[in-house]
């Protein structure tokens, strides 16, 4: 499935606000942060449909936390239905001799993890596109063999269009049940190493 997603601009620095397509002209999903109509929900992402009615919300900004391995992450909860639905976990590469490279992300969901990586070595480009990958270990280490089974054999990719600003998703379908919460949520937080 293709799902194009667009950031609006804003009159506000802090404000956001992205909307989710199917295709490139459906709309399907809103995401606000930081917006005016938002003064009781701050410190989230509000995820609407496109009538307003709410659906979800993501913690924001996450909480920084170290591993047991000593390295650095932030955490974010997607809740949905009163409930959390997915963890999206940023990691920085260990490598410190690269601090511009890009974070990648683990999600977990539904009883799986998913990795989200740049697919430019180490994640130095900051266009670079993520590639998505399923099946990600609990103990991932950036260099270990999963990234590299991750680059060869990605199931999805994000890619930002530098001319159009959109960000362009690809992902089969089946993948999860609620999969435009998780992308709109992972392109959001993508959205924030951009900016």
């Amino acid at each position: 499935m293709e799902y194009t997603v667009k950031f609006l601009r804003s009159d506000s620095e802090a404000a956001q606000r992205g909307h989710l397509y199917v295709g490139q002209n459906r709309l399907s999903l809103v995401a606000d942060f930081g917006t005016p109509w938002l003064v009781s929900d701050s410190g989230k992402v509000r995820f609407s449909r496109p009538s307003g009615d709410a659906l979800a919300s993501l913690e924001f900004p996450g909480l920084k936390s170290t591993s047991k391995g000593g390295q650095t992450r932030t955490s974010y909860a997607l809740i949905y239905d009163h409930a959390v639905y997915a963890i999206f976990n940023q990691h920085v590469w260990p490598d410190g001799e690269a601090p511009d490279a890009l974070p990648y992300f683990v999600i977990e969901t539904e009883g799986q993890r998913w990795l989200a990586l740049s697919s430019d070595i180490d994640g130095r480009s900051p266009t670079a596109p993520f590639v998505f990958c399923d099946n990600a270990p609990a103990n991932l280490h950036a260099y270990a063999q999963p990234v590299d089974d991750c680059l060869a054999d990605p199931v999805g990719q994000i890619t930002w269009q530098a001319d159009t600003a959109d960000y362009l998703v690809t992902l089969p379908d089946g993948r999860f049940r609620q999969p435009q919460l998780v992308l709109l949520a992972l392109v959001f937080l993508i959205h924030q190493l951009q900016s």
